[in-house]
């Protein structure tokens, strides 16, 4: 029995093997390349400690709360403040895995 596809399906999945397979081919692709551990967590810690990151994260609270009121809705707020708090975990994580590492 045969499943027909249409054109849709074909060309989002012809899309995600591409993607995959550019993700999966590439090295600049993977966080941390092979005996450059160091340059890697740097360069990621670098990413999290930059001073646009907290004021982002901020205005996206801010923003977040807005939308919750003109929504009527928690749910704008409650991811905004996931995506904050998901931050600052990600950030102290980052930082003591690399001291325990270095």
């Amino acid at each position: 029995m045969k499943i027909p596809l249409n054109s849709n399906k074909t060309s989002l999945v012809t899309l995600l093997a591409t993607a995959a397979t550019l993700l999966l081919t590439s090295s600049e692709a993977y966080a941390v390349k092979a005996g450059e551990m160091k340059e890697s967590v740097d360069y990621v810690n670098l990413l999290l400690n930059n001073n646009i990151v907290p004021l982002i994260l901020v205005a996206g609270v801010v923003g977040g709360t807005a939308l919750a009121f003109i929504k009527s809705t928690f749910s704008p707020l409650v991811i905004a403040l996931v995506t904050a708090v998901g931050y600052g975990f990600a950030n102290k994580w980052l930082s003591t895995v690399y001291a325990l590492i270095v």
